[in-house]
């Protein structure tokens, strides 16, 4: 009798046992089924989420694209403005360059002209006084062929000598602005006047005593200063 309920308790415990495998199977199997519906799930998601970034990806290059050809137009605009603002200063460089190199050649030829009208200047700066002495010149070669001849005319020589002379003090002081100076009891003037003798007298001051030779002045220059003897006051304390 033991012997048939020993076997009956181990039978029924292999059969909770078989049980309980069938259960553990199943239970294997669902987790199994959702694992695989989780990973298509998730794959699927993937999927998704890729196709949405390589559409983002699609859209941020178009974008660049366009933002390039954009970027491309400034630069050939920016670029084209540039060649003409040079097209412009190279223009205008020619131009001052051409106004400078013509005024340059025309302070050049005023330079060469004022150099040779400065020397022709200096050259021929008596010409017109010599062609005046030539005519006084000719006047007294007349006197001496009049000198020559006989009878000699002392009257008539000694007019026309002086004819002459006149002739040269209006062409020296009329038309040339000489200035004779230098006559007795002017005073005395070291500027001017050229010191031969001192002599102390009854003078109340340092005048001329006496002229020896005119002095002349051209304009305010001095051509000759008069030779002269100074008079000065006598010192009473001797």
């Amino acid at each position: 009798m033991w012997l048939l309920s020993y076997a009956e308790q181990l039978y029924g415990n292999n059969s909770k046992d078989v049980n309980m495998s069938e259960e553990i199977d199943k239970d294997e199997e669902i987790t199994e089924a959702d694992d695989n519906a989780q990973t298509e799930e998730c794959d699927t998601n993937n999927d998704e989420q890729e196709c949405d970034e390589q559409c983002c990806n699609d859209n941020d290059t178009d974008t660049d694209d366009e933002s390039e050809i954009i970027d491309d137009d400034d630069i050939q605009s920016e670029l084209d403005q540039v060649k003409a603002e040079l097209e412009k200063a190279k223009a205008e460089a020619a131009e001052y360059k051409d106004k400078w190199m013509r005024t340059y050649a025309d302070m050049e030829n005023l330079r060469k002209r004022t150099v040779i009208e400065k020397q022709d200047s200096l050259k021929y700066a008596n010409f017109n006084i010599i062609s005046d002495l030539l005519t006084i010149l000719d006047n007294f070669q007349l006197a001496i062929e009049a000198g020559e001849k006989e009878p000699f005319d002392k009257d008539n020589y000694v007019n026309g000598i002086k004819m002459i002379e006149n002739q040269f003090i209006d062409l020296l002081f009329k038309k040339y602005g000489v200035v004779k100076y230098g006559e007795q009891g002017e005073a005395f003037d070291p500027n001017i006047h050229q010191a031969m003798m001192m002599e102390e007298g009854d003078y109340e001051k340092d005048e001329l005593a006496m002229v020896f030779r005119s002095g002349y002045k051209l304009h305010d220059r001095v051509v000759r200063p008069a030779q002269v003897k100074v008079g000065k006051p006598a010192n009473k304390d001797k």
